[in-house]
């Protein structure tokens, strides 16, 4: 996939999209953009964490239908998360 950045010049763009119940981060996804010429970016990397949490507030689940059980099963600890996003 190849996006135009209008204007931009800087080696990557990221696009983050981040979900939470108040104060508890539920997910982190991102999109890494490179630069491949003339404001034109191709997708580099992309991920997608669960943040493992036992509670969620009833309407956040229905609204991203994601509930405790899901996050602890596929979730990671939210100092790992950090772990790897500042490596």
């Amino acid at each position: 996939m190849i996006i135009h950045f209008a204007g931009q010049t800087k080696p990557y763009v990221l696009i983050l999209d981040v979900e939470h119940d108040q104060e508890k981060l539920i997910q982190v996804a991102g999109l890494l953009f490179k630069n491949v010429g003339d404001s034109l970016y191709q997708i580099a990397k992309n991920f997608n964490f669960y943040i493992k949490q036992k509670e969620l507030n009833k309407w956040i689940q229905r609204y991203l239908d994601i509930t405790p059980a899901i996050l602890m099963e596929q979730g990671i600890e939210l100092k790992e998360f950090k772990e790897i996003f500042e490596s």
